[in-house]
């Protein structure tokens, strides 16, 4: 069964595979890359919305902000959890 289109899990996926491969967040405006997308994207009934370096890099920036946000909380209840112990 063929899944229907999401815009905002393609900018997630692009986003994850900018960082696993260290592209720059340009690569996502080469031509070629764009090329690309768009021919394994031709069977969709939706034209392909590809975000540029700017979108992208604020993807990222804010992939990092939740990363880092998620490991303080979990640090803090670490800490918690250990001081709870030493009472």
């Amino acid at each position: 069964m063929k899944a229907s289109w999401n815009q905002a899990e393609f900018e997630t996926l692009l986003t994850e595979f900018i960082v696993s491969c260290d592209e720059p967040f340009d690569h996502v405006e080469s031509e070629a890359f764009q090329k690309l997308l768009r021919y394994v994207h031709a069977p969709a009934c939706k034209e392909l919305q590809i975000p540029g370096r700017t979108t992208v890099c604020r993807r990222i920036m804010k992939m990092g902000e939740d990363t880092i946000e998620s490991t303080q909380k979990m640090f803090s209840v670490c800490i918690s959890i250990e001081l709870n112990m030493l009472k």
